[in-house]
């Protein structure tokens, strides 16, 4: 029988390496069959010496293997067996997205859909530009890119690494690094787009959003869908997309006027912020009620929809329950998601904690960033610290005001 058997594994093959026995028995070697087999099932492979390769297995399958030597006589006693696993690159990354900020782009990516057999190790993401390339990378999700010319546009693609070597690349994206700060608008953010597919139960649709400059306007046109996880909430009707066009400012003013609206800004991905509610409360009402945002009857001096009473609620409060979702979003009547509240999707896929986070863009044309900023306003190089809000409880209450 042969000995000496070693085996490696390959992208879905086994190559067997072996011996010839010492003693051809009555009659020369006529050939070897190697059998390889796992879970009650296998394949074989054949040929007149060593190696063997044994093809169509599976990736990441542990497979028994064993050689025998033929003759004129039959086959020879089985070798010992070895234990081999082939293994194959990782498939490529999907949902990539291209996050700009300064000198700087994070990939935002979701693992690929076969790993070859073998557990990713890391990412590598590389953005070429005129010949010239820049890699980052990173055993998770996002990867950033460091050292990008600002205003520059790189092609990049993200592949995933496990032992069996560099997977394929995923599909190229386009990257913009933004301009520094300079006080102004104008240089920022303008050339992202993307679309990327979202597969939370909830979504099952593609999110798409640019975003482009010109002259002295700021446009964006999507489809309100969002690029991130939908767990939670209690949506009184399905989300389905949106015909997003809304302009900004490039350059915006604040002239101290203050105008109110519903709709206060939209997101990177062209989901917009509308923080107010149609739920309000008589002045009367005295008792907390959690009820469900689909209900239209008052209950308790509370109504979700289309309230007349004198006191609005506020969505995020622990009086009313509209069925906020853990990104502090909801659904409308017409099937438009949009925020409440901070978009912890967004938050939590870009440095959470590490750095400021452009999130949207306000109607007025102001950039609004969240929730981290500096723990000096005007020094870029202190500390990044979570901000509060300025409001405060009032400590007694005023007659007439539902609590």
């Amino acid at each position: 029988m042969p000995t000496g058997v070693v085996g490696s594994g390959g992208n879905t093959t086994i190559n067997i390496v072996f011996t010839a026995p010492a003693s051809n028995g009555r009659g020369a070697i006529t050939g070897y069959t190697v059998t390889s087999s796992a879970s009650g099932s296998g394949r074989t492979g054949t040929a007149t010496s060593s190696p063997i390769r044994v093809t169509g297995l599976t990736n990441g399958t542990a497979y028994t293997c064993s050689v025998v030597a033929t003759n004129s006589a039959g086959p020879s006693p089985a070798s010992s067996a070895v234990t081999v696993t082939p293994l194959g690159v990782p498939a490529a990354p999907t949902g990539v997205v291209a996050a700009p900020s300064a000198d700087e782009c994070e990939h935002c990516l979701h693992g690929p859909a076969s790993t070859g057999g073998a557990p990713i190790t890391s990412y590598i993401v590389t953005c070429t530009e005129a010949g010239a390339s820049l890699t980052g990378t990173g055993a998770t999700s996002p990867i950033t890119v460091s050292g990008m010319t600002s205003g520059t546009t790189y092609t990049c693609v993200v592949a995933a690494i496990s032992a069996a070597g560099t997977g394929t690349a995923s599909t190229a994206v386009s990257a913009t690094a933004i301009q520094p700060a300079t006080g102004l608008t104008s240089a920022v953010g303008c050339t992202l787009s993307y679309t990327v597919f979202n597969n939370s139960p909830k979504v099952n649709n593609n999110s798409v959003s640019s975003w482009s400059c010109s002259g002295t306007d700021r446009a964006l046109s999507g489809n309100g869908i969002p690029d991130h996880a939908v767990i939670g909430g209690n949506f009184a009707t399905p989300m389905s997309a949106q015909v997003i066009t809304q302009q900004f400012s490039l350059n915006p003013v604040n002239t101290g006027t203050v105008t109110s609206t519903m709709i206060v800004g939209y997101a990177l991905n062209s989901v917009k912020f509308d923080a107010g509610t149609a739920g309000t409360r008589t002045s009367n009402a005295t008792s907390n009620v959690t009820s469900n945002a689909s209900s239209t009857t008052p209950s308790g001096g509370c109504v979700a929809i289309a309230g007349q009473d004198p006191w609005r609620i506020e969505a995020l409060g622990r009086a009313f329950t509209f069925g906020t979702d853990e990104n502090n979003a909801h659904v409308q009547s017409v099937s438009a998601y949009y925020y409440h509240g901070m978009p912890i999707g967004i938050i939590t896929r870009t440095k959470m904690g590490e750095a400021m986070t452009l999130v949207r863009w306000s109607v007025d044309g102001f950039p609004m960033y969240a929730r981290y900023g500096y723990s000096v306003a005007n020094n870029l190089t202190s500390a990044t610290i979570a901000m509060r809000g300025s409001y405060q409880k009032k400590r007694r209450r005023t007659p007439g005001v539902p609590q």
